[in-house]
């Protein structure tokens, strides 16, 4: 058995011991309905929503090396939520953070729509292309050709903290990812 999660010989069947996680369940139920609580007592729900989502953005762009700007994200997404904003209320901001807010809007917009390899590969050109185009929405995902690590610390300090598997795996492992997703008989291409 290797390193890492999908080097695992059950991969990606995992099994665990539900005695354990019951033990911790109460806790956790606890905080969720603290946070529930706390979410449903603010009078503007969607501020909190924006602020959480671009916050969430923002981080995770960064890890790619992409540093987007918070106020246009959340103006984007503020623009996303309510698409009747004036033109003069509009921003413009540049092609990262708007299509930032393009996923987000997707995601909360179309989440009864199925998981496609086509939405997908719509998510992957919003979050890694700096040019886009509306063309490029119906295309499939394309998958990476090169080995990926996460990695922290400098020359001689260098850290893995994950390496996935090898890119000739990354189709099949999307397949199989889609078929686990979607209720039998659903998966699409």
């Amino acid at each position: 058995m290797g390193k890492w999660n999908w080097q695992h010989r059950d991969w990606p069947n995992f099994i665990w011991d539900r005695e354990q996680i019951r033990a911790h369940l109460p806790s956790v139920y606890h905080k969720q309905g603290y946070v529930a609580g706390l979410a449903n007592s603010l009078k503007d729900s969607r501020a909190l929503i924006t602020k959480a989502l671009t916050e969430i953005i923002v981080a995770s762009f960064a890890i790619e090396g992409e540093q987007l700007a918070g106020t246009d994200v959340s103006a984007e997404i503020v623009r996303a939520f309510d698409p009747l904003i004036s033109s003069e209320q509009e921003m413009r901001a540049g092609i990262l953070e708007a299509n930032a807010a393009a996923l987000i809007s997707d995601v909360f917009d179309g989440s009864s729509q199925d998981l496609t390899l086509r939405r997908l590969g719509a998510w992957q050109r919003y979050i890694f292309e700096k040019t886009y185009s509306s063309i490029q929405i119906g295309q499939p995902a394309t998958w990476r050709t090169e080995d990926i690590k996460v990695v922290s610390g400098g020359r001689g300090n260098r850290k893995i903290h994950f390496e996935a598997h090898g890119p000739l795996r990354v189709p099949s492992e999307m397949e199989a990812f889609l078929k686990w997703f979607l209720p039998v008989g659903k998966a699409k291409k």
